[in-house]
């Protein structure tokens, strides 16, 4: 046991010293205006045997983002907008319009590292049907960053629109996201 508390008592400032490490640069950054594209799929919580699946593109803007490996702050925190437009998969189905402004962060502190980072969130905005009828929604958000990095993003979200007005509650359900964005400049 001497034996032991012995190399334990030698070989711990090695440890210590492990921990002061500095974290890779390429970790730490802040980005504004990422334009970007993706492709949604909605699937309506309610009456999907009339309504169909939803499904099309979208255009999103990443307008801050910052990646942080301090072991204080929060790892990942992005502020997006995004319109998607969705057609229906039923024949001579409306079309439906989604627009938002979401606020997503990671789930870590000082995340040291590329891939996989979870992150959740809040977007508000609107929905419009081709019938020209329109509605407020706030949908909660959470998602995967497949890789994220300084000037490239590829993620996947899941998010639960809740529609106020009445003539929408039967668009409430789940929409699927994936998308990448680029920075340009």
């Amino acid at each position: 046991m001497q034996k032991f508390l012995w190399i334990l008592f030698l070989a711990l400032p090695l440890f210590v010293l492990g921990q002061d490490k500095k974290p890779d640069a390429s970790l730490d950054w802040e980005r504004f205006f990422m334009p970007g594209v993706g492709y949604s799929s909605f699937i309506p919580q309610q009456n999907m045997d009339s309504l169909g699946l939803f499904h099309g593109i979208n255009a999103q803007i990443v307008i801050f983002s910052i990646g942080s490996s301090d072991k204080d702050m929060l790892g990942y925190l992005r502020i997006e907008g995004r319109y998607s437009q969705l057609g229906s998969s039923k024949k001579g189905g409306e079309n439906l319009s989604y627009w938002g402004f979401s606020v997503l962060g990671s789930f870590e502190r000082g995340i040291r590292r590329h891939f996989m980072v979870p992150y959740y969130g809040l977007e508000l905005g609107g929905i419009s049907r081709s019938s020209a009828e329109q509605g407020f929604q706030f949908s909660p958000i959470v998602g995967c960053n497949i890789y994220q990095a300084e000037r490239f993003l590829v993620h996947i979200q899941a998010q639960y629109p809740y529609v106020n007005n009445k003539e929408f509650d039967q668009y409430s359900g789940l929409q699927l996201q994936a998308g990448v964005s680029v920075a340009v400049w």
